[in-house]
């Protein structure tokens, strides 16, 4: 491996790895080490890291390690948490199999320990970043961000959660609003709007990364279009609710300027019920009764009671229809996921079969070697 030098000047002011992939949440693991012969016979250990949707395969030897250690203790002063396996000069992995299984735990302790260490320094170091082909800010784009630092499906599934706060606070607006608390109705309103604003961002992050994981060939063809068609729901929902936001606010104010139009009849009225001989002023005002309107003037008090229930069970409706939706993807991803786990492991089966077989066709092909001497 190519070193990055760091300089033993070196201090977080000065490094240019983003803040946003200060924490990734790393696991790495060394599930396997072969032997190359390429330019002369030597080890080779797998190095697995993934970071959220992406999954890094690296090739390491031993001395690309111990290149590591050296700039890490530069850099820091002190050495990493766990030590590196140590040299043998007696004899190699490449015959002896126990010492190259013994090495690769050790090897694996070694990474595991650094990353998952509560003090950072040395995954501060761009050595460290660059061993592992970690991004930084010349390389990090926001959509890899949104893979990395924060899993695809929990950034779903909290703007999911965001549209559902959004419409229960429509609800709860709109049933404040005609038992005439209007604090409280406000209060709903603008706790809607800012969660519709949060789910519209989330989106954008959303659709971000899977433009950029399509791209890279981060995630298979079919999952892409799966999670297009997730991001479209939501979008598609995010837009039924400002639709909603917005034609209420309209119907509102339609109601106000009928009310102020029916002005003339309304102080006829109360000129006739009053017993005091004063008037009440017209318009909107706290605490008094909500204005009529064509779809509620000609009706009785029994038929506006019927009329609330008709309301509420129409929401009761939509909000089972929503429920059901998000059983049925939850199912489905839960399936997919299912899924996924055993194509990995009848591949990881696949892998070992292959390592075998290799194995027994060397020993095969140098048992013919030997005979033909």
């Amino acid at each position: 491996m190519a070193g990055v030098p760091c300089d033993a000047a070196y201090t977080p002011k000065n490094q240019r790895i983003h803040p946003s992939t200060m924490s990734l949440p790393l696991q790495i693991s060394i599930p396997s080490a072969s032997t190359a012969t390429d330019p002369k016979p030597h080890t080779v250990y797998k190095v697995s890291v993934s970071l959220g949707l992406r999954s890094l395969n690296l090739q390491k030897r031993y001395s690309d390690f111990v290149t590591l250690n050296t700039q890490l203790k530069d850099v820091t002063g002190s050495a990493p948490p766990t030590p590196l396996p140590p040299k043998h000069y007696f004899k190699t992995t490449i015959s002896d199999t126990g010492l190259r299984e013994e090495r690769r735990r050790g090897l694996e302790a070694y990474l595991r320990a650094i990353a998952n260490s509560p003090d950072p320094r040395w995954r501060e170091c761009p050595a460290w970043r660059t061993f592992l082909k970690l991004p930084t800010t010349a390389t990090a784009t926001p959509s890899d961000r949104a893979l990395m630092t924060e899993d695809w499906l929990t950034t779903h599934k909290t703007t999911l959660q965001l549209l559902h706060s959004a419409r229960t606070s429509l609800f709860a607006r709109d049933r404040l609003h005609s038992t005439e608390d209007i604090a409280q109705s406000h209060s709903a309103s603008a706790e809607a709007k800012k969660a519709l604003v949060d789910a519209a961002r989330r989106i954008g992050v959303l659709e971000g990364g899977l433009k950029k994981a399509g791209e890279d060939g981060i995630i298979g063809e079919g999952e892409l279009r799966r999670r297009r068609d997730l991001v479209a729901d939501a979008r598609k929902e995010l837009g039924a609710l400002e639709e909603l936001t917005s034609a209420v606010a309209t119907r509102r104010r339609t109601e106000e300027q009928q009310s102020r139009a029916a002005t003339p009849a309304s102080i006829q009225q109360q000129q006739l019920f009053n017993t005091t001989g004063t008037t009440r002023s017209i318009g909107r005002t706290l605490g008094g009764p909500a204005p009529e309107t064509e779809r509620t003037r000609e009706l009785s008090n029994t038929g506006l009671l019927q009329l609330q229930q008709t309301m509420m069970e129409d929401q009761d409706d939509t909000l089972e229809t929503f429920s059901r939706l998000l059983r049925k993807q939850m199912e489905i991803g839960v399936a997919i996921g299912e899924e996924l786990d055993e194509q990995n492991e009848m591949l990881d089966e696949i892998d070992g079969g292959v390592d075998r077989l290799g194995r027994k066709v060397k020993k095969a092909r140098k048992g013919v070697e030997k005979l033909n001497k």
